[in-house]
């Protein structure tokens, strides 16, 4: 069972807006998006409950947050109406990451969020997430990509079978650091 299960089978996608928690989940095409819907609606999903009374849909307000979110994102499109199915792959992580930013969570969680994309998209997504952590905005990030890891983390935390092995600096992040604490091993074994 990965983390993305547990926090699937945890929260509901309602509760956990509700609770203040976003998930941008490792696979987009699978559990992140609907690729045959509009990139506005992918990213207004969250919050259509909100912008609504009863059954009406306050359209001014779903395309101004959609907008937005491609302004900020940079997501590159004919139009917020075209298809997330039609976009590059780091377009398409890019509306993940606009769709759980809607809902303004105040945690925000990312599964493996650059893998297959990308390095132009992957710089702005670190720019985003720079931006969100000097809003003061939690994030939780999960990557086996440790250059990824030590460029965007203020602290890495290590796990071993489920369990929190270390907890390393950005400073402290070396390869050989990283891997004995990934295999069990405490840091001492490397002197």
């Amino acid at each position: 069972m990965t983390i993305g299960d547990l926090v699937y089978t945890a929260l509901t996608p309602a509760r956990s807006i509700r609770g203040g928690l976003a998930m941008v989940p490792e696979d987009r095409h699978r559990d992140g998006l609907n690729l045959t819907a509009s990139i506005g609606d992918n990213i207004t999903l969250p919050v259509v409950a909100k912008t609504s009374r009863g059954t009406v849909l306050d359209l001014p307000r779903l395309r101004r947050i959609t907008a937005e979110a491609m302004s900020r994102l940079r997501i590159r499109a004919v139009s917020a109406r075209q298809r997330v199915s039609e976009l590059s792959g780091g377009n398409q992580q890019k509306v993940a990451l606009a769709k759980a930013l809607a809902a303004e969570p105040r945690i925000l969680i990312l599964l493996e969020p650059t893998r297959g994309i990308d390095i132009g998209a992957k710089v702005e997504i670190y720019e985003t997430l720079g931006r969100l952590a000097a809003q003061k905005r939690a994030i939780l990030m999960i990557s086996s990509d440790l250059d990824e890891l030590r460029h965007v983390a203020d602290r890495l935390l290590i796990f071993y079978r489920g369990r929190i092995q270390g907890e390393l600096s950005r400073a402290e992040a070396t390869a050989e650091a990283v891997t004995l604490l990934a295999t069990g091993q405490p840091l001492e074994a490397a002197g």
